[in-house]
């Protein structure tokens, strides 16, 4: 095992009450071999993962391999940005960023809105995160 989650194993192990928690993994759609055995190693422990998904990345096998997983209760799907690349020329990177107008950045979410729900309707929850 490896010692950089020794912190969070000693506050878990010196809890009194049982602590509740949930993974969430960004980039679905990228390396999806990993995602899946992420998400293997969730379900063998009944683990509640977000997965957020990049719309653009997302493939009928990947759509169809999630929704079977969140039809289990155990994975939730939410937007992840549209094409999760950046548009900023010059210092931190953004999809969703100041030289992109608001109108810009509204047409891109919903384009994205409506991808996902196209390929993972009703498992979509209604939750955006800008990468």
């Amino acid at each position: 095992m490896t010692d950089w989650l020794d912190p969070v194993r000693a506050a878990l192990d010196a809890s009194p009450t049982q602590v509740q928690f949930f993974v969430r993994d960004d980039d679905a759609g990228w390396d999806d071999d990993g995602l899946d055995r992420l998400l293997d190693r969730c379900a063998a422990h009944d683990v509640h993962i977000d997965i957020a998904v990049i719309p653009v990345e997302l493939d009928s096998g990947l759509a169809t391999s999630l929704r079977a997983r969140a039809a289990t209760g155990l994975v939730h799907l939410h937007q992840h940005g549209f094409r999760h690349v950046n548009h900023e020329n010059n210092g931190r990177k953004y999809e969703f960023g100041p030289s992109r107008s608001h109108d810009q950045q509204l047409a891109d979410i919903a384009q994205g809105r409506e991808l996902i729900d196209e390929h993972l309707h009703p498992y979509v929850d209604s939750v955006f995160t800008p990468p």
